[in-house]
């Protein structure tokens, strides 16, 4: 058992996420042609000062950088005997920007593979559950204070993550999912209400929907998981769905149209926000002053 103070989070507690990680990178030097979390480890002060930045704008919860840091993604680049090491360094670099009286909380960031799910090969789930144990023991070894299994469009994806999770650590895991314009995750084969029971059988603390496109279809999942939830709802929506300008991804929505969709997201039943791809600290920090929070 991780005896940080994850031992002590109440999850019912927390308002409020970071934003984005990679789409800030990109504009700090990040080119998005080679392994985000090798170029992260390269870049440990330009990673810490993201981090501080959500920290000072009001995040009661970081994101490690650590999104692809599993042996499938990184073996794209010929990095996948670097899991563990690149998971160590990159957890150690969200500490280095939490002040020991601090009471945010670091979450270690686990992402889908990227691999396509097929249920009926058990050998694919095998994989998962291998690529999986492999990253959450490095995440758990290195002392995060929860867990949070982001992006996946497969059911089967990120139940073999939570279950995985749940044999190797009791520390509180939240699980948001990616779905389709039809409500539906990305292969196209469960609905928010099966999502939510499945995964807070599993033992999930907190369930949502982050990224995915459109405010009102996030607003339509989260109010339908809110039907049959038992556990708090997470909503982490992009700044909109991005166009591309002069070769950069512009996305369409201002702060404070961001802080008026997460307003709505949560009377739609969600109790934790924060931000996905295209927010930046500015979005977290009017989120947090919108919630009531100081800055």
């Amino acid at each position: 058992m991780n005896k940080s103070k994850s031992d002590k989070i109440d999850i019912l507690s927390l308002q409020l996420l970071d934003g984005a990680m990679g789409t800030e990178l990109m504009k700090l030097g990040w080119a998005g042609d080679s392994a985000l979390e090798n170029w992260a480890v390269e870049h440990p002060n330009v990673v810490k000062s993201v981090h501080e930045a959500y920290i000072s704008a009001g995040s009661e919860v970081i994101y490690t950088c650590t999104f692809g840091a599993n042996r499938i993604r990184l073996g794209s680049y010929g990095l996948e005997d670097r899991v563990s090491a690149f998971n160590s360094d990159l957890i150690a670099i969200a500490k280095s920007a939490v002040s020991r009286k601090s009471k945010v909380l670091i979450a270690g960031n686990i992402g889908p593979t990227g691999e396509t799910i097929n249920a009926n090969d058990q050998s694919v789930v095998n994989q998962l559950i291998d690529v999986f144990s492999e990253q959450i023991e490095s995440l758990v070894s290195a002392g995060v204070d929860m867990l949070a299994i982001e992006s996946t469009g497969s059911i089967i994806e990120a139940t073999s993550a939570l279950k995985v999770a749940r044999s190797i650590c009791d520390l509180p895991v939240i699980v948001t999912m990616a779905f389709g314009e039809d409500c539906m995750t990305l292969d196209g084969l469960s609905d928010p209400e099966t999502v939510c029971r499945e995964l807070q059988a599993i033992g999930a603390t907190s369930i949502g929907c982050n990224c995915s496109p459109g405010g009102d279809n996030m607003w339509r999942v989260i109010n339908r998981m809110k039907k049959v939830a038992e556990v708090p709802l997470i909503a982490k929506p992009s700044a909109g769905i991005p166009t591309i300008s002069n070769g950069q991804s512009v996305y369409p929505l201002s702060p404070v149209d961001f802080v008026f969709l997460c307003q709505q997201l949560m009377d739609g039943g969600a109790t934790i926000v924060g931000g996905c791809c295209g927010t930046t600290p500015e979005y977290i920090k009017k989120l947090s002053i919108s919630l009531g929070k100081q800055v």
